[in-house]
């Protein structure tokens, strides 16, 4: 009689950037416990598409049942990538009535294996819950996916009463956790992890990044073969990267300025473009065809970037011409960034951002360019198109930025060697802490 498997079950939060840490971490798992069954649990459609893109063939899947129309949830809106911002929250507490499914689950999981360990995201920290009711043959982690400080509080605390009810519950919850994984890596900022395990005390925290996708996968779409015939006529190393995440987006006058100023640098952009903060038609999907983009842009600007082969709006990115990247600076953002060796331009929005742009000023990697989104925030183009042109351009600083960021970027390949790599030792010292090796 063959003996049971140990299973190790990951449960992330249903947006792109979140599912592609757990997948990276997926990977990273299997090639060191290669016999190990990796169950990837998720609803429906988003399970249904890791299928279809074959995501991992060495990866399992579990749906849980999940209808959006129960709770009040557009058709298809089981993901944060595919619903307004309005929703989130709704979305959030949504997932907190998986509980039950994943109880079952769990359940005849470990019934059926030597070893069940539960990996969840921050954002479904109630499968703790789950996991302490199965004892201790059921031990609970938490992959957090922020910087290191963001991981040992919640976020900054603006928006509704729902969203703080929401993340106190989740922050209760965490107190069911075994230990803390976290997304970074210790070399760039050890005084982070530092101040990370004295807030979390008694738990162990393993640093064990980076989970990104490395440059031939940075798309979490297909790319638009008009995009990438556009990026082919581009020196290397020539393009401006301009993306604001999943959910966040800018005010319109702040889109107007942004316009303006990356017309006015003459350097050429790739844009990942979306309707601006406010505009509820457009995110609805009344208003995001290219012929209304000028809505939200100055009065013929795309057809004048289009003309002189300067500019390209569109939705996805994936090719090795960027030299740097204009981004919110959530934290897959910087990641990524830093694993491909790319400097950051910081448009600050909320949250953990600020913590992060500080962190990659301190590494000599980035350069602020605007902060917050209200009506109080204030976007100068002149000031925009000046850092532009200053990080892209044959400066000292421009200089000085990519010899450091490369610095981080060896730093971040060095992390995951055999032979040394704080990642990789952290890992171990994980898997050996959980009983899996």
């Amino acid at each position: 009689m063959s003996t049971p498997k140990k299973h190790v079950v990951l449960f992330p939060f249903t947006s792109k950037g979140h599912i592609a840490g757990f997948l990276s971490f997926a990977s990273r798992l299997h090639r060191i416990l290669p016999h190990a069954t990796i169950t990837l649990v998720s609803t429906p459609r988003n399970v249904a598409a890791l299928r279809a893109a074959a995501a991992a063939p060495f990866l399992d899947f579990h749906a849980l049942r999940f209808d959006p129309a129960e709770h009040g949830l557009p058709p298809g809106g089981e993901s944060q990538d595919e619903i307004f911002p309005p929703l989130l929250i709704p979305l959030y507490e949504a997932f907190e009535t998986l509980q039950p499914a994943f109880d079952d689950f769990v359940a005849s999981t470990a019934a059926a294996a030597a070893r069940v360990v539960v990996i969840s995201d921050v954002f479904v920290a109630w499968t703790g819950e789950v996991a302490r009711r199965h004892g201790s043959q059921v031990p609970k982690y938490m992959l957090y996916q922020y910087g290191l400080p963001a991981a040992g509080a919640a976020n900054d605390g603006s928006g509704g009463r729902a969203d703080r009810r929401f993340l106190d519950r989740q922050l209760a919850h965490g107190n069911n956790t075994d230990a803390v994984l976290v997304n970074a890596v210790a070399e760039p900022e050890p005084a982070g992890l530092a101040m990370l395990r004295r807030t979390l005390r008694v738990l162990p925290v393993w640093p064990i990044g980076p989970l990104s996708r490395d440059r031939r996968d940075a798309a979490t779409e297909p790319t638009d073969d008009t995009v990438l015939r556009w990026m082919d006529t581009q020196p290397p190393g020539s393009v401006l990267y301009i993306s604001f995440g999943t959910n966040s987006m800018i005010r319109p006058e702040h889109m107007l300025e942004l316009a303006a100023a990356l017309e006015s640098s003459g350097r050429c952009f790739l844009w990942k473009i979306k309707p601006p903060e406010g505009d509820v038609a457009g995110l609805n999907g009344g208003a995001t065809t290219p012929s209304s983009y000028n809505r939200w842009l100055a009065e013929g600007f795309e057809e004048r970037v289009t003309a002189s082969k300067r500019g390209l709006l569109v939705r996805i990115l994936a090719h090795p011409s960027t030299a740097a990247f204009l981004s919110h600076c959530g934290w897959s953002s910087v990641l990524e960034s830093m694993a491909h060796g790319v400097p950051v331009i910081g448009w600050l929005l909320t949250a953990e951002q600020f913590h992060n742009v500080m962190v990659l000023e301190g590494l000599g990697v980035c350069v602020e360019v605007a902060r917050g989104n209200t009506d109080e925030t204030v976007v100068e183009r002149r000031r925009v198109a000046e850092v532009v042109k200053m990080v892209m351009g044959e400066t000292a600083k421009a200089d000085d930025m990519r010899r450091r960021v490369q610095e981080v970027r060896t730093m971040m390949v060095d992390a995951w060697k055999e032979e040394g790599g704080s990642s990789f030792e952290a890992s171990q010292a994980f898997l050996e802490a959980m009983k899996l090796k």
